[in-house]
């Protein structure tokens, strides 16, 4: 099933796959100084990167230390969570920022227990506009509503809507191909986040080869001597 394949931290939890995921929970919420961020984006430069499963383990993740989050799909071109999740496709963010529908009458509760999801919704022409006029107040709506807050953003090199949404959010986390970490794309979108004054906390490497991951490598040996 895809969604087994994706979703590892629900259905693979002892996995070293699931415990990467909290290590990444746990290295983006910590203190730095201040109160550890609630509000989270995820942002790739390009398709194909992993963001949206990223984005999805890693609010499963945070259902284990947080009460309620809440997972949000702004990706309102090539949305996914929706049919990951296994719920339906709308109302979702788009019909909330243009005022058709309230935020708690749009999120839905998922298979998972205290995760919501907020799906993309039916994109209509002035989507953008209202993402730029109207994500401010909805993350503040958000903050009000849940413990914890991961946002999966559209690839970052091709469309605005992730710079948009970076200054608005506590931190940033960047999605890369472990293979391709320094592409032209990458570097550039790392680059306006950055003069964008977003608040960047670190970067997620994805498609990591088993066989030449040493943490892989050690969980493996740990369970054959099991």
């Amino acid at each position: 099933m895809a969604a087994a394949r994706s979703l590892i931290t629900t259905y693979g939890p002892d996995s070293p796959f699931a415990e990467a995921y909290r290590y990444l929970r746990t290295s983006l919420v910590l203190p730095n100084g201040g109160p550890p961020p609630r509000v989270l984006a995820v942002v790739a430069a390009r398709p194909g990167t992993g963001a949206s499963t990223t984005a999805a383990n890693l609010a499963i993740a945070m259902v284990e230390v947080s009460r309620k989050v809440l997972l949000v799909d702004a990706d309102l071109r090539r949305p996914a969570l929706a049919r990951l999740l296994g719920v339906k496709p709308e109302p979702g963010l788009a019909e909330v920022l243009a005022g058709q529908v309230v935020l708690s009458r749009a999120v839905q509760a998922t298979p998972v227990e205290g995760l919501w999801l907020l799906t993309a919704g039916k994109p209509h022409r002035r989507a953008l506009a209202d993402l730029e006029l109207g994500f401010p107040a909805l993350v503040a709506a958000m903050r009000e509503a849940f413990d914890f807050v991961v946002v999966d953003t559209p690839a970052a090199a091709l469309f605005p809507d992730a710079l948009l949404i970076a200054p608005h959010v506590d931190g940033v986390a960047l999605v890369a191909r472990a293979q391709e970490p320094r592409s032209p794309a990458f570097d550039d979108v790392r680059r306006r986040l950055e003069q964008g004054h977003a608040p960047v906390l670190g970067v997620v490497f994805n498609h990591v080869h088993p066989e030449d991951d040493e943490v892989l490598r050690y969980y493996r040996e740990y369970a054959t001597a099991r």
